[in-house]
């Protein structure tokens, strides 16, 4: 098996738990090593720090899976690892259950699978490779998931950045099973259909499961307005609330009829209204309109994918959170999210601070929140804990 050999000056990071080991970290390999294959990570004194798959020509070259020497990467330990992420969203999760039958399975480095996702939506799995390490093993995997699960279909999906990066093809494709006829699943008890063919991520963002019911709550009898609505799961469950009306935007029309579609599952059509516009430029129309809305919820696409992307991805979030609060209501909630693993909770807190004074209002925070428990994170991972959710009411 090859050394990866580290930096000094690299190792605390690693040591501490941290699963990626970039490439900038590496002085040297030792031995022959193909991409995908497993690798030790060892410090400039010899002493192991963990064991992985490597992948040469990404940013980060080495994902850590094991940080026991003696452990192989084979079949029996995906399929361990596999087993305790099923039981963890069975135990501390409660999922799936009754009212619930979509989640993600496998969180990559949080269920300590580095490159591998995995979400459930009813009898359909989707799986989608981060990694030329994981998608090796696809067939193993495949097996592995296909035992463990009451499922008809497995499919996986592609249009992943990490992929190009990682160079490897990866397709949406039946993998196992049978081709599904709809991709039907409940979320707290409100029926979702998912597009795993051109939508986000695998289909669906489970991430903001908890966040949707705990905001609508908040959004009774109220006029809303759901920026980014994507497919529309945060107006559904406030108009399924008690929403008085919701208006979603979204730049996307495909994903502006999957809306339609969830609201008419649901019989909440007729207080719904959809807008294919350019978010920003909606608040700009908006603004000029002089139109206030009860309770505004901000659910971007990540503006800062690497380091290199964060500072304009600040002011990016903080001149579109001062659009947003300047369209809410004196007495109003702003509901914003980041998504980004490069910008803190604290970053965050402060940029909508920036954006509060420069629309000329007062914010006071009610509620932080992050992902759902079934996106769990390694505490020395903090890229791990990307979701930002801040609700903040609004005074002038």
């Amino acid at each position: 098996m090859a050394l990866v050999h580290i930096q000094p000056g690299h190792v605390q990071p690693i040591w501490a738990g941290h699963p990626w080991v970039y490439s900038r970290a590496i002085k040297r390999i030792e031995g022959y090593c193909a991409p995908g294959d497993a690798v030790d990570v060892i410090d400039p004194s010899g002493k192991f720090l963990g064991r992985g798959f490597i992948s040469p020509d990404s940013a980060i070259a080495v994902r850590i899976l094991t940080r026991r020497e003696g452990e192989t990467l084979d079949a029996e330990f995906l399929s361990r690892r596999i087993d305790a992420a099923v039981e963890m969203r069975r135990g501390v999760a409660a999922l799936p259950s009754r009212q619930t039958t979509g989640y993600r399975l496998i969180n990559s480095e949080g269920d300590d699978l580095g490159g591998l996702v995995v979400d459930v939506y009813g009898e359909v799995v989707v799986v989608q490779f981060l990694t030329v390490g994981m998608k090796k093993r696809e067939n193993e995997i495949f097996e592995i998931l296909q035992t463990r699960l009451t499922s008809t279909s497995i499919y996986e999906v592609g249009r992943t950045k990490h992929q190009k990066e990682e160079g490897i093809v990866c397709q949406t494709r039946i993998a196992r099973g049978r081709e599904a006829e709809a991709i039907v699943f409940l979320e707290n008890g409100i029926e979702f259909e998912a597009d795993i063919s051109e939508g986000q991520k695998t289909g669906f963002y489970f991430d903001q499961r908890d966040n949707r019911q705990a905001i609508a709550r908040m959004c009774v009898d109220r006029g809303v307005l759901d920026l980014f609505c994507y497919s529309g799961p945060f107006s559904i469950c406030a108009l399924v609330s008690g929403a008085a009306s919701c208006t979603c935007v979204d730049s996307s029309m495909r994903a502006l009829m999957a809306a339609e579609k969830n609201a008419r599952r649901n019989h909440v059509e007729d207080r719904i209204k959809i807008v294919n516009k350019n978010v920003q430029t909606y608040l700009t129309d908006a603004i000029i309109k002089e139109e206030k809305f009860d309770v505004v919820i901000v659910d971007p696409p990540n503006f800062a994918h690497s380091v290199k992307d964060k500072e304009s991805a600040l002011k990016a979030y903080k001149k579109l959170n001062a659009y947003a609060i300047r369209v809410t209501r004196s007495g109003g909630l702003v509901a914003t999210s980041c998504c980004s693993g490069q910008v803190s909770m604290t970053e965050f807190l402060r940029i909508l601070g920036m954006a509060s004074r420069e629309a000329n209002v007062t914010m006071r925070i009610v509620d932080t929140r992050g992902a759902a428990p079934d996106h769990p994170f390694s505490p020395a991972f903090e890229q791990g804990r990307y979701l930002k959710f801040v609700v903040g009411e609004i005074r002038t």
